[in-house]
């Protein structure tokens, strides 16, 4: 949402009151929006079997740069082809 926190596991109503809480100035609560930690669910985990070790951090910044390079390349060789 905001190129520095995720949001997971939203609703209707936790979106709304995300949305709500940085209209009034605030910064809600990252992460999992309901009573879950690191893909433990009520069905147990279901997609990490072990808690990471490490934070993985990506250059958001440099991976939306990578992109838009990447479209403005396609479109430059369609323009080109049709010429």
């Amino acid at each position: 949402m905001n190129n520095e926190y995720f949001y997971e596991d939203l609703n209707y109503d936790n979106t709304i009151q995300l949305l709500k809480t940085w209209k009034e100035g605030g910064e809600p609560k990252f992460g999992p929006q309901i009573d879950r930690q690191w893909s433990l669910g009520p069905e147990g985990r279901t997609s990490l079997f072990e808690i990471p070790h490490k934070a993985i951090d990506r250059d958001w910044d440099a991976e939306k740069k990578k992109w838009n390079d990447a479209l403005a390349a396609k479109a430059a060789a369609a323009a080109a082809a049709k010429k």
